[in-house]
């Protein structure tokens, strides 16, 4: 009977029978849209970059870039995805190395203009999956 309980007290503190909880890191950022290209190549040369670094090294599990237009507010949604809550634990910790490695001087930018001047965090949101199945499923 001890045995038994045992497994199951196992089996139920590893969610889904081994499978871990993947967790999401959503940001939404306002986009000036006087400043779009200055915008996308900032994230597409420095942001993404990062990001697929850190899959080939293991820190995260993917991520996606979406563009929003919507009632007249240019929104860039950017999600990044970890297996686990111990890897989202160690994002600071495991992206230090990858921007010194990829970005020593800081960010590469398109012109002059900084991304103050184009971008504005409007939410950031740590978000763990209940039900997820890719389009590519169907």
């Amino acid at each position: 009977m001890k045995v038994l309980f045992a497994l199951l007290f196992l089996l139920a503190s590893t969610s889904l029978f081994g499978q871990q909880t993947k967790v999401m890191l959503v940001d939404v950022i306002r986009i000036d849209r006087a400043h779009k290209a200055e915008a996308t190549y900032y994230f597409e040369n420095n942001w993404k970059l990062f990001r697929d670094e850190a899959i080939k090294l293991g820190v995260i599990t993917g991520y996606q870039f979406y563009e929003t237009d919507n009632d007249g507010q240019l929104e860039f949604v950017l999600i990044t995805e970890f297996k686990n809550e111990e890897q989202y634990a160690q994002v600071e910790t495991n992206f230090e190395p990858i921007l010194k490695k990829l970005r020593p001087n800081g960010p590469v930018m398109l012109n002059d203009i900084k991304p103050a001047s184009f971008r504005e965090t409007i939410s950031t949101k740590k978000a763990t999956v209940v039900a997820m199945r890719s389009f590519s499923q169907r």
